[in-house]
């Protein structure tokens, strides 16, 4: 089995890809010099296109949810999972690759929230 610690990392430099502020220079835009400056979804999808926009958000919500799912798989504790969420929508906040100026982890955090606690999902909408 592998290590919580271990997957703790790999959960946080998943959630450090910059998936969206690749997916905008792939459209030679800039997202830190257009509309709200962040690199958001809303803000892919104003200056580049809705299907890019749609795409940027599934990949950040991924963010969340893919470390707890794993984490699952893996036969992690409930902890365990938890602190895997939390690290993927830390590196979607403090992304390492952009030098710790992320997004606001919107998308990461509902992510998390589908796969740790789907019930409570509504209630927070």
């Amino acid at each position: 089995m592998a290590k919580p610690t271990a997957y703790l990392a790999c959960s946080y430099c998943y959630g450090s890809l910059p998936f969206i502020y690749l997916l905008a220079r792939s459209r030679n835009v800039n997202l830190k010099e257009v509309g709200s400056r962040n690199i958001g979804a809303a803000n892919l999808w104003q200056h580049t296109s809705p299907a890019l926009g749609a795409l940027g958000w599934a990949l950040d919500l991924s963010k969340g949810a893919l470390p707890p799912l794993l984490a699952r798989r893996l036969g992690f504790s409930e902890v365990s999972r938890t602190l895997a969420a939390v690290a993927g929508v830390g590196g979607q906040c403090w992304p390492v690759f952009l030098k710790f100026d992320g997004g606001r982890g919107v998308s990461a955090i509902l992510g998390a929230s589908a796969v740790l606690a789907p019930r409570e999902i509504p209630a927070t909408i």
